[in-house]
């Protein structure tokens, strides 16, 4: 049965062939250290993915970010999770 899903999702992509899709899911520290953050971020982007109680046929990969952004002034503050993706 879950191949059958992975094909209809391919299909439905537009992917030719039935293969994983990666997920990239770049999450700060104080989440991803977190149990119960954590699992309310997955049960989220799972969700998101089309069930939230099944991660089959998606390749979630969670990077934790630690950017660092400094301004003119030299100021260093944390990057947001959309410049994590550039570091």
């Amino acid at each position: 049965m879950a191949e059958s899903r992975l094909a209809e999702r391919a299909l439905a992509y537009g992917d030719p062939s039935p293969q994983p899709s990666v997920v990239r899911v770049a999450l700060p520290p104080s989440v991803a250290y977190d149990l119960n953050k954590l699992q309310r971020v997955q049960k989220d982007i799972l969700g998101r993915l089309g069930c939230p109680a099944c991660c089959s046929g998606w390749d979630i990969r969670w990077d934790i970010f630690r950017n660092f952004a400094v301004d003119e002034k030299l100021n260093v503050t944390a990057a947001s999770a959309g410049l994590a993706r550039f570091g």
